[in-house]
């Protein structure tokens, strides 16, 4: 369980890495951020300024699924409380990309099922904690 565990923490560190990319593309620039770092981020859902909620949700999702790689590390059991609120601000922006219609909803709803598999892990790792507590 426990490379289980830091296989679950080094996902989410990777996955809100990556999460991240669209919010440095607007703030630096993309042609500056595509030479320095080469990956794609989230195509179609591009956090805007004059979209106030899109982006609480996106920074929301990042410091949810960081704070839950951070809390899985010290072996708590709130691990699973913030996976839970980054899955959501997640799951939001992804039903709002497939009813935008910038997206394939395959792929987006492959993504939804992995980070549900992702937090079953989450859970079950915390349970057993309560077991042995």
């Amino acid at each position: 369980m426990k490379a289980l565990r830091w296989l679950v923490i080094w996902s989410l560190v990777i996955y809100a890495g990556w999460l991240t990319v669209p919010l440095l593309e607007s703030a630096v620039g993309a042609s500056r951020l595509r030479q320095m770092v080469h990956v794609g981020g989230p195509a179609g859902l591009t956090p805007d300024a004059g979209d106030l909620l899109r982006t609480g949700l996106w920074v929301g999702a990042i410091l949810f699924f960081f704070g839950s790689a951070l809390l899985l590390c010290a072996h708590s059991r709130k691990a699973f409380g913030a996976y839970a609120l980054g899955f959501a601000a997640n799951a939001v922006l992804i039903l709002m990309q497939m009813t935008m219609g910038s997206g394939a909803a395959l792929p987006l709803m492959l993504l939804l099922l992995g980070l549900v598999l992702v937090g079953w892990v989450i859970m079950a790792d915390a349970r057993r904690r309560r077991a042995w507590a």
